[in-house]
């Protein structure tokens, strides 16, 4: 197992952009199942939103994220730097 980190703080929405795009491969495909016929090229996008797809990503340092969570007025503890080290420093 590697011992590695990311060298730069960063995180993005893995799990729900999956969700989004095989919600958005389950429209497609109901829509041809449905007798519709799409052209070849970009027209399944407008079976879609696009805004669906989470194309989302982050980053923060420690000291942003400290000021983040206290701006928004959550409480600091001591699982805090853990939760930012999770989300944006593993791998």
């Amino acid at each position: 197992m590697s011992r590695s980190y990311k060298k730069f703080p960063f995180v993005k929405c893995e799990k729900s952009c999956k969700k989004g795009k095989k919600w958005a491969n389950k429209k497609v495909r109901s829509y041809l199942k449905s007798g519709k016929e799409l052209p070849d090229g970009n027209a399944y996008q407008k079976v879609f939103c696009s805004w669906d797809i989470c194309d989302y990503w982050d980053s923060f340092t420690w000291e942003e994220w400290l000021d983040h969570l206290i701006k928004w007025g959550y409480e600091i503890d001591k699982d805090t730097y853990y939760e930012w080290y999770r989300m944006y420093k593993r791998k």
